[in-house]
């Protein structure tokens, strides 16, 4: 039901395993078919770092809920879309000290 005139998608994703960082995803799969982000994930990861959030970037597609609603985001959007996992609250509680938030350059 979202636009399809968006200029990209953020999908956010709990991921229970996660207990200090985030997983940033590049792919999706869906019966055999990979599609892949065009954003730049670089820049993603980066952002994220300055804030003090410890990330990765996936390359492997995860086999849940998460990896199909990300295959159709990606499709509808050809490719402008990106899947953040997070911590479920818990964990995140436990990280959210340890952010900051620097000055907008």
């Amino acid at each position: 039901m979202l636009p399809a005139d968006l200029d990209a998608v953020c999908l956010f994703g709990a991921d229970k395993n996660l207990v200090d960082s985030f997983r940033i995803e590049q792919c999706a799969e869906k019966e055999g078919v990979r599609l892949t982000t065009v954003l730049d994930l670089d820049g993603i990861s980066e952002h994220l770092s300055k804030t003090g959030i410890k990330n990765s970037i996936s390359k492997t597609p995860t086999h849940y809920l998460c990896n199909e609603a990300y295959w159709y985001l990606l499709e509808r959007y050809r490719g402008k879309a990106v899947l953040i996992h997070i911590p479920t609250m818990k964990n995140y509680c436990n990280m959210s000290g340890k952010m900051t938030f620097p000055e907008h350059e």
